[in-house]
């Protein structure tokens, strides 16, 4: 058996300190979670994200729900 090894995207959070959702921010023209998750799969990681449950109706139009984890 192979052990396999995958990225999460770190998501979930309160935004306290940023004032708001970082993983919603804009970097280099993409939302932060979208640039994480790339560099992940071109690292040829299997993509995951962490995302509290309040805030899954956020992220509805940029994570599938199958890639969710808690």
């Amino acid at each position: 058996m192979q052990n396999q090894v995958a990225g999460i995207v770190l998501c979930g959070g309160k935004s306290t300190r940023m004032g708001s959702d970082k993983g919603l921010m804009r970097t280099e023209g993409k939302r932060s979670a979208e640039l994480i998750a790339e560099k992940l799969q071109h690292a040829g990681l299997k993509v995951y994200y962490s995302i509290n449950e309040s805030q899954e109706s956020t992220y509805d139009f940029l994570v599938p729900e199958e890639s969710i984890v808690d």
